[in-house]
């Protein structure tokens, strides 16, 4: 609790108070890849998106590029958060990237977080190699 404030000069006290409470939304979207090996034949560099989901009363997507962002990537699943609304206040925010097993889980040697992004500015953030292909083709 504050301390009271000194009193006015007709003697009464003055108090006063404010409190900044700073909203976070989360949610999930989980992408599911549906014949995995039909996709392997999307170029370098292409991408194959999410359908789009509201989080935050904003709409995004997921970008899957099945063999990678650019040509240092080809070997990789790359995978990036896409904001699809234009805003002119800045939309701060962090994305997780996990790829599950077969209950559902995250594997924790393939969950990635993003660091605090202005998807403003930037329109998306991931990871260029979140998984070598032949780590997952093996799994």
């Amino acid at each position: 609790m504050p301390a009271p404030s000194p009193p006015a000069a007709n003697g009464n006290l003055w108090r006063s108070a404010s409190a900044i409470v700073a909203g976070a939304v989360s949610g999930y979207h989980v992408l599911k890849i549906v014949s995995y090996s039909r996709t392997k034949d999307v170029p370098n560099g292409d991408s194959i998106n999410s359908r789009q989901f509201l989080i935050g009363g904003r709409k995004w997507h997921v970008e899957y590029k099945p063999n990678g962002y650019t040509a240092e990537s080809i070997d990789f699943i790359s995978l990036y958060l896409h904001l699809d609304d234009t805003v002119p206040e800045a939309v701060k925010a962090m994305g997780k990237f996990s790829l599950l097993d077969q209950d559902g889980k995250p594997v924790p040697s393939y969950s990635l977080t993003t660091d605090f992004v202005n998807f403003s500015d930037k329109k998306n953030w991931g990871y260029a190699k979140f998984i070598k292909r032949e780590v997952l083709e093996k799994s």
